[in-house]
Order: structure tokens, then sequence, then C-alpha cells
């Protein structure tokens, strides 16, 4: 990100913090006018640090940039103070886009987040993990529910293997090493 953003004329990075408490005192110590905010850091995260930031230093404004494209997280974020919600992955011109949109003290939020709240008869499902297929979907609700290949596949009217063969591709498709670290991303998408 600094990469990205000391190339653009105009930008200057007057700081970074790796944990939520950090981000807090810099913020507050340096008053930028911008500050781009991940949700998942230690120190208690993204939205308590926004809410404390914006407490101390009104003036500063908060974009979240996150790997989560997730709509009950726009809403933690935008009721904390967010001004915008992108996800990481955007592309480089997007992420400058919204950094200039916050600055100016527009909202503006993630194509895929954007296209959910407009569209209220789309599928609401589709925003949280867009990668996954429907079927996919279904077994990562069995799993962050606790239940077992066997349980999901009873569940579903499918095969264990088909259920097993789900599971390796929800993990592929999140990035994910383990059924624990893909639960652990569902129910922070409010999956359970």
């Amino acid at each position: 990100m600094r990469r990205l953003l000391d190339a653009v004329p105009g930008i200057e990075v007057v700081g970074e913090a790796a944990d939520g408490e950090a981000v807090v005192a810099a913020a507050v110590e340096l008053n930028p006018d911008v500050v781009v905010m991940d949700l998942d850091m230690p120190g208690g995260g993204g939205i308590a640090a926004t809410e404390r930031i914006l407490r101390t230093a009104p003036r500063v404004r908060i974009l979240v940039l996150t790997m989560h494209a997730v709509s009950t997280r726009v809403g933690e974020a935008v009721r904390a103070g967010a001004r915008g919600y992108i996800v990481k992955d955007a592309p480089p011109q997007d992420i400058l886009r919204a950094i200039e949109a916050v600055h100016a003290n527009q909202a503006i939020f993630d194509p895929a987040i954007t296209e959910a709240l407009i569209e209220p008869g789309r599928n609401p499902r589709r925003p949280l993990f867009p990668q996954l297929t429907e079927r996919e979907f279904d077994v990562l609700e069995g799993m962050s529910d606790g239940a077992t290949n066997d349980a999901i596949a009873l569940q579903l009217g499918i095969s264990v293997k088909t259920v097993q063969n789900h599971v390796s591709s929800v993990l592929l498709k999140l990035g994910v090493a383990s059924r624990a670290a893909a639960v652990a991303l569902a129910r922070d998408a409010g999956i359970s």
C-alpha cells in the first residue's frame, strides 16, 4: 500500500501502524486527512479504532480497506464513522479513487457492496463470498454451523465425497489452509 501511495503525486504518507492502539495514537498525533484502515488487526480491530479516532480527531476521514466484501461489515464501519469501504484486491486505481473521494468527504463503497445494497432483489449471499458457487456457499454455511461432512451431505442430499470436494474448493477459493480458518472468515461475515 505504501509503495502505491508513495508513487502518487499529491499524496504523502505521514505514518503507518500495525495494530488498533498504534493507529489511534498515530492518527491523533499526526492528524492526517485520511486514514486507510484495516478491519482485521490486533489491538481492537478497525471498527473500534475508527470510533476512537473520530471521537478525538473528528476531522480525520477514514477509508476501510479490507479483504471482506461483506455488507454486514459495511454497516459496522459506517456506524463507526468510516466514509468509504473497499476491498484490498480492488485495482490500484479504484483504491486511489476511493482515497480521493474520502478526502473530498464523499462516501464510497466497493462495487460488489454497492450492487448488493442497490439491488435488494438480488441474492444477498453472493457479495459475501462471490468466488464461491451456491453449493460451495451451502457447504461453508454447514461448516460454520459446526456440521461434519456427513451431516452436511445428509442436509444437502449429496455424497460425503462431494462435500469433501466442495470443502477443498472452498479452502482454495478463500485462500485459507484449514477448515477452522474458513469458518473464522464465515463467522466474521456473519454466517453461523
